[in-house]
C-alpha cells in the first residue's frame, strides 16, 4: 500500500482521486502552456513533424546504428532478416524474387550505397522476375510522409515503390505507387479498387544521382502527393490510392534495376493528434489530461513520447504541436500567464526528474546534417 504524506495510507480510491485532481489541474494550466509555446515560436500555426519509422542500413554509425558489431546490419551481407532494433518497425526485411534461390543476395548492405552513416542498401538488377523487398512497420493513419534516397545504377529496367497495408502484393491493399521508367519518374493514380493509371511526371531519374523521393500520404481521403528533392509533382488533380487501405504499414519495393537506397523514413505530420481527427486541439489535450500520470498507456490515451507513460514529456510534445492541422491564433499573453507557466514547469520538473525525448528526433537531426554535408560536396 502506498502512503500519501498528506492523507495517510493511499488506497485505490484515493489514488483515483489524486489522478483526477491532477487531470483537472492540467486542464486548468493547458491554455497557459499552449499560449506560451505559440508566443515563443512566434507563429500562428505550429508545424512539428516527427520521425516515427527509420532505416539506415548501418552498422557502427548513422541512423539506427548501435555499439554491437554487425548490428543492425552486417556490411557486405544481405539485409534479409536484418534491421532489428531500428525505429518503428514491427519486423525485419524480407527479400524475395520472381524465381531462384538467390533471392536473399538481391539486396545487401554495403558502404558504397550510403548517403548517411556507414551503409546503404544495394539492389542487384537484371534478375529474372525482379526483386521484391518489403518490411512491416507500425500502422500509420492520417497525414504522413514516406521518404527514401534513391540512386539508380542501371536503366535496363524499372525501380518502384508501392507502400501498402498488411495485404502486401495485393492491389487492393496498395496506397501510393511510383516507379522509374525510361529515365523519368512515373506515378500511379489509382481508382481505389486495385486499378491504376500510370502518369509520366517528366521529372528526370538519371543514373548515378541521389534523389530524395517522397510520398505525402493522407489515409483519410485516400490521396497522396509525389515529391522529388522536396519539389512536388504538379498533377492536374490529387493522386489517389490504387487500393482501399485505411492505414499504411509496409514498405514494398519492386525492382528489376540495380539501385542504391538509403535513409528510409516515415514522418508523421500530426504526431499529437490523439483522436485522429486531423487537428491537434483541445480534444486531444483533454484525452491526455484524463490519462495524466497513468501507466500502460498507448498513443490514443496520450503517450506521445512512446515510453508507456502519460506525463510531462507528452504534455510538452502536445503543446509544441497544438493547432497543427488547423489555424490557431497566437494571442500575446499577460506577464502573469508567463509567470504561471514558469511555476507550472518548475513544479512538474521537480515531481518528475526524467523527461524522455521522443524517439526518432535525434535520427531526424542526424540525417538532416549528414545529407546537407553530402549535397555541399
Amino acid at each position: 500500500m502506498e502512503h500519501d504524506h498528506n492523507h495517510g495510507p493511499r488506497t485505490a480510491g484515493t489514488s483515483a482521486y489524486i489522478r483526477m485532481r491532477a487531470a483537472i489541474t492540467l486542464v486548468g494550466i493547458a491554455p497557459v502552456l499552449v499560449t506560451a509555446v505559440l508566443l515563443l515560436t512566434g507563429a500562428s500555426h505550429v508545424r512539428a513533424d516527427a520521425v516515427v519509422v527509420a532505416a539506415g542500413f548501418n552498422d557502427a554509425s548513422g541512423i539506427g546504428s548501435n555499439p554491437t558489431p554487425n548490428s543492425p546490419y552486417t556490411l557486405g551481407m544481405t539485409i534479409d532478416g536484418r534491421g532489428a532494433g531500428e525505429l518503428g518497425w514491427t519486423g525485419t526485411w524480407i527479400v524475395s524474387s520472381g524465381g531462384g534461390p538467390e533471392a536473399p543476395q538481391l539486396a545487401n548492405a554495403i558502404a558504397a550505397a550510403a548517403i548517411e552513416g556507414d551503409g546503404g542498401m544495394s539492389v542487384t538488377g537484371g534478375v529474372r522476375g525482379g526483386a521484391f523487398i518489403h518490411r512491416p512497420f507500425t500502422p500509420q493513419v492520417g497525414r504522413f510522409t514516406i521518404s527514401q534516397y534513391l540512386n539508380l545504377r542501371s536503366s535496363s529496367d524499372s525501380f518502384g515503390s508501392r507502400p501498402a497495408d498488411n495485404r502486401v502484393g495485393d492491389p487492393s491493399g496498395i496506397g501510393p505507387g511510383w516507379n522509374t521508367t525510361n529515365g523519368t519518374f512515373h506515378v500511379g493514380d489509382g481508382d481505389g479498387n486495385g486499378g491504376s493509371t500510370t502518369l509520366d511526371t517528366g521529372i528526370k531519374a538519371s543514373l548515378n544521382v541521389w534523389y530524395k523521393v517522397a510520398e505525402e500520404v493522407d489515409t483519410t481521403s485516400g490521396t497522396w502527393e509525389f515529391l522529388v528533392n522536396d519539389k512536388p509533382y504538379a498533377s492536374a488533380r490529387p493522386l489517389h490510392f490504387r487500393g482501399n487501405p485505411t492505414s499504411i504499414s509496409n514498405i514494398d519495393y519492386l525492382t528489376g534495376a540495380a539501385a542504391y537506397v538509403d535513409a528510409i523514413q516515415v514522418t508523421q505530420q500530426n504526431p499529437a493528434d490523439l483522436n485522429h481527427d486531423g487537428v491537434v486541439d483541445f480534444a486531444d489535450l483533454l484525452i491526455l489530461a484524463q490519462h495524466f500520470n497513468g501507466s500502460g498507456a498507448t498513443f490514443e490515451t496520450g503517450d506521445i513520447s512512446g515510453d508507456g507513460h502519460v506525463d510531462f514529456a507528452d504534455l510538452l510534445l502536445l503543446t509544441q504541436r497544438y493547432g497543427q492541422g488547423g489555424t490557431v491564433a497566437a494571442p500575446v499573453p499577460e506577464p502573469s500567464l508567463i509567470t504561471s507557466l514558469i511555476l507550472a514547469l518548475g513544479i512538474s520538473r521537480r515531481r518528475r526528474h526524467t523527461v524522455r525525448p521522443r524517439g526518432g528526433s535525434a535520427a531526424n537531426q542526424f540525417i538532416t546534417g549528414k545529407i546537407a554535408t553530402v549535397r555541399s560536396r
